[in-house]
Order: C-alpha cells, then structure tokens, then sequence
C-alpha cells in the first residue's frame, strides 16, 4: 500500500478495510491511512508477508484498533499516531508470540505502551 493512498486532507470516511487476503502485501507506506477518522478495526495478522508500516500509516485513526501480524520488523515514527489523544490509534495489538521483538518496535515509534496489548 504506497504512501498516502487513503490520506485525506480533510478528514476521511474510510470505517473498514479487509485485509483478510492480504498474504503478498509487504508494506504499508507513509501516511497511508492518516486521518481515516472513522476506521475501527483493521487487523493485518492475516498479513503474513507484512514486515514494514510507514512512519504515520495510521496518524489520527483515534478510534482504530490495529492488530499486527508476527513479521513486522520496521515502523516508522508516529505509526500509530502523534502523543496527542487526537492522533493516537485507541490500541495495538501485537502477538503475544512475539512481543519481545515487536514491542520494542512499537514503542520506538512513540506510540505509549500502556496502549500496547497482546493478543
């Protein structure tokens, strides 16, 4: 998914997005879901082949809870939103097989760990 591909200046009514076929997408790009005010749920654990989310892929998704899959090794800076209530995705999610190298990842992001679950 390249960068800026659902970023809406403004601010998007995109609510839902099926991954749930996704096993050769490899990379979500920069700001390619900001400002999706309206998306909820986007789990990418089906996303096998996932291993890069771009710096504020998901800036502003407030309400979105995002669900990695277990091959994530890159994300970007403010990934999952700016340290504002505004900016922040609701949570992360991040399996628990793996939260030793993803959470890290995570939260080098700047994205606040108390956010952070594991699934």
């Amino acid at each position: 998914i390249g960068n800026d591909a659902f970023y809406i200046i403004g601010y998007s009514k995109l609510a839902a997005v099926d991954f749930s076929a996704c096993t050769a997408l490899t990379e979500i790009g920069k700001s390619a879901f900001s400002n999706c005010t309206d998306l909820t749920n986007v789990d990418l654990s089906g996303c096998t082949a996932l291993t890069t989310i771009g710096e504020q892929a998901f800036n502003s998704c407030y309400r979105a809870t995002v669900k990695l899959p277990t091959g994530i090794t890159a994300i970007g800076n403010w990934a999952f939103g700016e340290n504002d209530e505004d900016f922040l995705c609701k949570n992360v999610l991040i399996p628990r097989s793996h939260a030793a190298t993803i959470k890290p990842l995570v939260t080098a992001s700047d994205y606040p760990e108390d956010r952070i679950r594991e699934y």
